[in-house]
């Protein structure tokens, strides 16, 4: 076998680490080497850092106009690969001095296609600790990194963003490079990989503040790509698809008839879990515009969005030239710095506060006092419900403002076209809940208790199930098989896949307000995501009695008469049995089903950006 091996270093924006990592491949007791650098678009100081190495005869470079993502790059690098054996050299990641040494001898002794070295990893300095992780074999919770492969060259490429977008090394090729042998350990440390925040895999996983958007928005991708970050599989092409579909039908009757003139529309922050609402005002003819917090981690939304044409705005500088009619911004804490720079610089012109999520984190990461003076400062006010206006009114002057009541989050009502399935009780016999998300407030003592009355929880969600793994473990000990893990469920199969269902767990929690506004939490103000998600199949819902205390999930229960509101387990169980009662708030929750999207009031909505713009233009 040829000594030769091809060195790949893929790199994108990594200009401060990029000169030692290329120095460590200099250094190594291995000579027979050339490395293939491929620039992935990068926007820093890259080129002139590594300018002087390039004048090595050993070394080639290459450079991608735009970024095509990690899959190409290597498969770019293998393609013009001179020899046989194929190494990787991330350009913020390092080789010790006999990585390639030690590695070549572990696949000639062995007679393998490829070897593994060990690394260390996830370095982390402290007040109280020096040091990191070190592994002879895969990292713990992670796949085989790049930085420790060394592998005949085969047949077979990685995947590439087109086809999927996931930090698993696995799914991107080490399962089609085992396919043609073992991967051998070389039972030495010889390679680092260096712990910092813009490491790909934490760009990608929720788990680490990453996420589609943070990729999508740290990368420049604009088009639609199916992604793979903690556990959620999400498939952008998909949605798309349903979504421009939707756009060529009308607007359900009523929605534009006294629509006023279009309006150019300037959404400030970030959109949620459900940016396709958007996609409503421009059924209207209104012309949007996006100036886009930091993406970071799975709760917000940002552009570029892969369907509609809202045009995202790179500075606020660029808002002179855009004029926009009215300024919307939104929608959590992590909105507010960039909603309050946007006010601040243009107070002339007409802007809509709407928040969402916890008010009492601005209270505690510092940014309390722009979120009061948001509402003081805007012309309109938008609150989620009538209790966050009340519980808002506490800290605001009054004055005559005007106000909208609206959830922050509502999805678009394209979701609602499914058929109902046959539920499951009617077949076993047994009762069915479901938890779309996290099971809040729920004890694996809870789970012990329902299985006892032949109560299943079903929950869905990867991500949460990654995030709440030690709560699964414990409460599987007790759920005696009453207890099933599903995949995340699509918005297009909520109505399909949650219809089967008997009822679904909101957040549950122990109220202590005693009716008085000064005391309440974020658990008694807050609307949660997972109300539209349950009722779009008419789910009734299962929420904690809380009399006598305020509590707003239990007031939308009561007012619409759509779940059960139980005291104790055991009363629950009865509760879910008494088919009657069920049957009836089960009617009720499809019947009101409506009123928990968007599209029921995207046109008030508009109406009320309009009074918005006529009370300014009165001032001014």
């Amino acid at each position: 076998m040829n000594k030769g091996i091809s060195v790949i270093m893929p790199t994108y924006n990594q200009a401060s680490f990029i000169r030692r990592a290329i120095e460590s491949l200099l250094n190594q007791t291995h000579n027979e080497w050339e490395l293939i650098i491929i620039n992935d678009g990068s926007t820093d100081s890259t080129e002139s850092l590594i300018k002087n190495h390039l004048a090595n005869i050993k070394i080639r470079y290459y450079k991608h106009e735009k970024n095509k993502g990690l899959g190409a790059c290597l498969n770019k690098g293998i393609d013009l690969a001179k020899y046989d054996l194929i190494a990787y050299l991330p350009s913020d990641d390092l080789f010790f001095s006999n990585h390639l040494e030690i590695l070549y001898k572990t696949i000639l002794d062995k007679q393998a296609y490829a070897a593994c070295s060990g690394i260390k990893y996830n370095y982390t300095e402290t007040f109280h600790y020096s040091g990191g992780a070190k592994t002879l074999g895969k990292p713990r919770d992670f796949s085989i990194q790049l930085v420790q492969i060394l592998h005949k060259k085969i047949d077979q490429r990685w995947v590439e963003r087109d086809e999927l977008v996931t930090a698993n090394l696995r799914f991107m090729f080490w399962d089609k490079l085992a396919s043609y042998g073992s991967i051998v350990e070389t039972n030495y440390v010889t390679a680092e990989w260096v712990n910092h925040p813009l490491q790909r895999h934490k760009i990608i996983s929720e788990l680490f503040g990453g996420g589609l958007t943070t990729y999508k928005q740290y990368y420049g991708v604009l088009d639609p790509i199916c992604f793979l970050g903690s556990g959620n599989l999400i498939d952008e092409k998909f949605t798309s698809s349903i979504l421009k579909e939707d756009m060529t039908k009308n607007l359900n009757d009523g929605l534009s008839t006294n629509t006023p003139h279009p309006l150019k529309i300037l959404i400030v922050g970030e959109l949620g879990f459900n940016p396709e609402r958007f996609l409503l005002f421009e059924k209207l003819g209104h012309k949007l515009f996006g100036l886009w917090i930091q993406a970071s981690g799975f709760l917000c939304s940002v552009g570029p969005f892969p369907y509609g044409n809202i045009e995202t705005l790179t500075s606020m500088d660029e808002i002179h030239s855009v004029k926009p009619d009215i300024i919307y911004a939104l929608l959590n804490y992590s909105a507010v710095n960039l909603a309050y720079s946007v006010q601040s610089k243009f107070p002339y012109i007409p802007f809509v506060w709407h928040f969402k999520e916890s008010p009492f984190i601005c209270r505690q990461n510092g940014s309390w006092d722009k979120l009061t003076e948001l509402y003081s400062r805007a012309d309109g006010r938008i609150y989620i419900n009538e209790r966050m206006k009340q519980w808002f009114e506490q800290f605001l002057l009054p004055k005559e403002s005007l106000f909208y009541i609206l959830d922050g989050d509502l999805p678009n009502a394209v979701w609602l076209e499914e058929e109902k399935t046959t539920l499951l009780s009617d077949s076993d016999g047994d009762i069915h809940t479901v938890i779309c998300g996290r099971p809040y407030g729920i004890d694996s003592d809870h789970i012990a208790t329902l299985a006892k009355q032949h109560i299943h929880v079903h929950i869905y969600g990867n991500y949460q199930q990654n995030t709440w793994s030690r709560w699964i473990q414990e409460a599987k000990i007790y759920s005696n098989g009453y207890l099933h893990l599903h995949n995340n469920c699509d918005p297009i199969d909520w109505v399909s896949e949650f219809s089967k269902y008997d009822a679904g767990w909101m957040h549950i929690y122990e109220c202590d307000n005693y009716n008085e506004l000064i005391r309440v939490s974020w658990n008694e103000l807050n609307i949660p995501a997972r109300v539209p998600t349950m009722l779009a199949a008419g789910l009734p819902l299962i929420v904690k009695s809380n009399h006598g205390h305020i509590s707003y999930t239990n007031e939308l229960v009561e007012k619409f008469d759509i779940g059960v509101s139980f005291d104790d387990y055991e009363q629950l169980g009865v509760l879910l049995r008494n088919k009657s009662y069920m049957s009836k708030v089960r009617i009720n929750a499809w019947n009101v089903r409506k009123f928990f999207f968007f599209d029921q009031y995207v046109n008030d909505l508009v109406l009320f950006f309009h009074e918005v713009i006529m009370s300014k233009s009165k001032l001014i």
